[in-house]
């Protein structure tokens, strides 16, 4: 209707505008009109390069993300495509903070997309732990983007990485444990190159649920050391 196109057109215009409550204005478009037809393209477009002003305005209150919940992953993968060391560290701390697991993992994917190959980025020492504090959270929608995360950044020592994956060897084969979370173990072991994991991937098999043994089977014939 009209009034659509007037708001999708002032998301438009406001990337003209370089004022600081910009900001503020395109991110209340965005909790209350981010689900209208192309409204998301709309300020995403008028950010330019200012992404990570935007997140931060976002996220201030993520209690009240609202319609700007869809545009969270996208803004990420955004900022992460840019591959600046602050502001991708500035956004990794953030993430961390949230309190809500369902927005930092929307967030982890949208930062995990942009990112084909592991990269060299100087990020702060605060932004590499606050990467791996969330590569060990218990909610594996979290864990396992922000594993990939702490590989692709190259953010981990080799000892750290050795833990790391005789952690999750030790969830792989904990019985205890949900179905999630060893599906998780499986994708996170199934790109690392170590000689223990293929025996771990078998030695699971006969108490693996029949989702979790799509997994593993998957795993074996792909690695290449089986």
């Amino acid at each position: 209707d009209s009034d659509s196109l007037v708001r999708l057109q002032a998301a438009l215009s406001l990337g003209a505008c370089h004022e600081p409550r910009v900001m503020q204005v395109l991110a209340h478009l965005a909790r209350e009109q981010g689900n209208a037809p192309w409204m998301d393209t709309a300020i995403l477009t008028s950010l330019a390069e200012r992404g990570s002003n935007m997140l931060f305005e976002l996220l201030s209150e993520p209690d009240k993300i609202g319609q700007a919940h869809s545009l969270l992953g996208p803004l990420c993968a955004a900022i992460s495509a840019r591959h600046d060391a602050k502001e991708l560290s500035a956004a990794l701390v953030l993430v961390n903070q949230l309190a809500d697991p369902k927005l930092q993992a929307i967030c982890l994917s949208g930062i995990r997309q942009s990112l084909g190959s592991s990269i060299d980025v100087a990020l702060t020492e605060e932004a590499r732990n606050a990467t791996k504090t969330m590569a060990r959270a218990s909610d594996p929608a979290v864990q396992g983007p922000a594993t990939l995360l702490v590989r692709l950044l190259r953010i981990e020592t080799p000892d750290e990485r050795s833990a790391r994956i005789a952690a999750a060897n030790e969830r792989l084969g904990d019985v205890a444990a949900s179905v999630d979370r060893r599906v998780a173990a499986v994708a996170e072991l199934i790109t690392e190159d170590d000689p223990a994991i293929a025996p771990a991937l078998v030695a699971s098999l006969p108490s693996a649920t029949p989702m979790l043994r799509d997994a593993i089977l998957d795993a074996i014939f792909w690695r290449t050391d089986r």
